[in-house]
């Protein structure tokens, strides 16, 4: 609840549901789910696939800022990149390869339609 103070009288008002909250922003960050060669970045925080054949990921959904995790187990698979979103990777990045698992940070920088851009970041884990 929220109280504004006016000319010596106070008037409370309670947030509809498009507020934000601690509770809701950590939600939707923390949630994981198994995703599909089309990602949506807005539906959570982490993503993760086991390839079952070569993949070219597709992105959608793009929120300025919003970092996303995405697990990928290679499985003996190529994970790779449509061209729908230009990825500017980080020098120094691990390669995507067919083994082991890749943990691949995106972070919106450019969400205009037509323009949108993901900072790419690429760890090779165990």
């Amino acid at each position: 609840m929220t109280k504004i103070r006016t000319n010596n009288m106070v008037v409370s008002t309670t947030p509809n549901d498009g507020a934000i909250t601690y509770a809701k922003v950590a939600s939707n960050l923390k949630t994981k789910a198994t995703v599909t060669a089309s990602v949506d970045l807005s539906a959570n925080g982490i993503g993760a696939i086991t390839l079952s054949a070569n993949t070219a990921f597709s992105f959608s959904g793009f929120e300025l800022n919003k970092s996303y995790l995405l697990i990928i187990t290679a499985n003996g698979f190529t994970p790779s990149w449509s061209a729908a979103a230009k990825h500017v990777p980080v020098e120094g990045n691990s390669t995507l390869g067919t083994s082991g698992v890749f943990y691949v940070n995106l972070t919106c920088i450019d969400a205009t339609s037509g323009s949108e851009k993901l900072l790419t970041t690429i760890m090779k884990g165990a």
